[in-house]
């Protein structure tokens, strides 16, 4: 689990959350200047469809908040939870009164009455959607500065473990150098050995330098 794992969940909040404005927005659009006459029908199944759709995204994104909170190995603080409590109450609120508003969009005449409903409804709306997203954001601030420290000391004893496999592996390299130079010593003292004994030792001699230095 990691920062990463938020910020994917944050996107279907955000997604949710988009189709909560469009809803409601659409059938006012309609309900005030009839822009779609032939296809009136048409657009408020629209509009009643990304509503609800906004709704059932914003309620899967607590879903998986709730259930990240509860996996989380962060302790969080009173502070914490009550930001994150309170996010879930106005995101809730938002959502509620997008569907009200649209409701008064589709069912109420004229359209002067449309717009004197809409105005008040739809800014509480984008209010509460906007502080919900920001009152879950800074309820995990402190969980999100953990992650990160927590992914920082993982990322470091990985490149630390690395670099005593590394040390490990040249220390043998050149443990294997100096022993192959020890052979070749000796060999060369001893006639009895053949020049074709020689020239392979020194080669391996040569490949392991090579090797070491790649390293």
């Amino acid at each position: 689990m990691n920062t990463k794992t938020y910020n994917l969940a944050k996107y279907i909040s955000t997604i949710g959350s988009v189709f909560l404005f469009t809803g409601p927005l659409l059938g006012f659009l309609q309900a005030w200047k009839n822009i779609f006459h032939h296809n009136q029908a048409a657009l408020q199944g629209v509009s009643l469809t990304l509503t609800l759709l906004g709704v059932f995204l914003v309620g899967i994104y607590l879903l998986i908040r709730q259930n990240l909170k509860k996996k989380t190995p962060y302790v969080h603080t009173a502070k914490d939870l009550k930001l994150f409590y309170s996010s879930i109450g106005v995101y809730l609120s938002g959502a509620f009164f997008a569907l009200i508003t649209l409701i008064f969009t589709l069912t109420l005449t004229p359209a002067k009455t449309i717009m004197i409903v809409f105005a008040p409804f739809y800014l509480i709306e984008v209010l509460c959607l906007i502080a919900a997203s920001m009152l879950e954001s800074m309820s995990r601030v402190n969980e999100q500065i953990y992650l990160y420290q927590e992914e920082n000391k993982r990322l470091e004893a990985i490149a630390k473990q690395d670099q005593s496999e590394q040390a490990a592996y040249s220390e043998q390299g050149i443990k294997r150098t100096n022993e192959g130079k020890s052979l070749l010593s000796e060999i060369e003292v001893t006639p009895v050995v053949s020049e074709d004994l020689k020239a392979e030792i020194q080669n391996a001699l040569s490949e392991q330098s090579l090797e070491e230095n790649e390293k």
